[in-house]
């Protein structure tokens, strides 16, 4: 009885075992080594900022793509461009309206391997969602890997017009003051989170 009560727990366990589906590997930013910026023209001047508060939630194995998922939520209360009069004016109605909706979120869909660059890099896209203030629209974020010892480096940049959210549409609706056209750029280091395995306990034997 005992052998055959194995041979039963075993292949109900590979049953189950191989219908699963297995979650990506998570990863684990490096803060201090992160950075998320900004740059919009006013007139002929760039005006370049930082949001110096942002949650990356990253599960990502290259082997399964399928798997993998990509989730940011920015804090855009936390935007600081150097300037006390932009700074000053971003978290207002007019601009980021942070009292109202006090973060920016993207989230992966899908994300897709485009290949090696010419420089041996590794390259992918990210189709997903990108909501601010309140408006949720489709958006495809590029982004290259680059191996750093123990870290994985992602970085890219993503083209936006800030009136298909409605960013500024009150006071310059056309674009007079402020560029629609706004370049958000990031670069991530992360390394992979430590996996914890459970402590293995002794269980009865069948008879």
């Amino acid at each position: 009885m005992k052998k055959t009560f194995s041979l039963i727990s075993t292949f109900g366990i590979l049953t189950v075992l191989s219908g699963a589906s297995f979650a990506a590997p998570m990863w684990t930013i490096d803060p201090t080594a992160s950075h998320l910026t900004f740059e919009v023209k006013q007139g002929d001047n760039p005006i370049t900022g930082e949001f110096k508060k942002f949650t990356p939630t990253i599960e990502f194995d290259k082997a399964d793509l399928t798997t993998s998922h990509i989730k940011v939520q920015v804090e855009t209360g936390s935007a600081e461009t150097g300037d006390k009069s932009n700074d000053s004016s971003l978290p207002s109605k007019d601009w980021f309206n942070i009292s109202a909706f006090p973060s920016a979120t993207f989230e992966s869909v899908s994300i897709a391997s485009i290949g090696l660059d010419k420089t041996g890099l590794e390259n992918y896209e990210a189709k997903g969602k990108l909501t601010i203030l309140g408006v949720t629209r489709d958006v495809t974020l590029p982004f290259t890997l680059k191996a750093d010892g123990n870290n994985t480096r992602a970085f890219g940049t993503l083209a936006l017009k800030r009136l298909d959210y409605g960013m500024g549409a009150m006071v310059d609706p056309n674009g007079a003051m402020i560029s629609n056209d706004v370049t958000v750029k990031f670069d991530i280091t992360a390394h992979l989170t430590p996996v914890t395995m459970p402590v293995a306990t002794s269980q009865p034997t069948a008879q």
